[in-house]
């Protein structure tokens, strides 16, 4: 994750706003993005970084409101 991805996450959680952080940790095959690559996705579903577009970002923004919508704190999600 980048530096000012980061600070832009800390701000936003001192301004009490919530977010879900979704990073790559592993990755297999050709991919747009590579391990680390990281996405803040706020209850709006606006967004901050990428994980590389396309129907996984798709996907994962959805699983990020599901998961602020549920009040859940911690959340593993694989996408084989």
């Amino acid at each position: 994750m980048n530096r000012e991805l980061l600070a832009l996450i800390n701000s936003e959680i001192e301004d009490g706003e919530s977010g879900v952080l979704c990073t790559v940790t592993e990755e297999s095959g050709s991919t747009p993005r590579s391990k680390g690559a990281s996405m803040w996705v706020r209850r709006d579903g606006s967004i901050s970084g990428t994980i590389g577009g396309g129907l996984i970002e798709f996907e994962t923004i959805k699983k990020a409101g599901e998961l602020l919508a549920s009040g859940e704190t911690v959340l593993v999600w694989r996408k084989d």
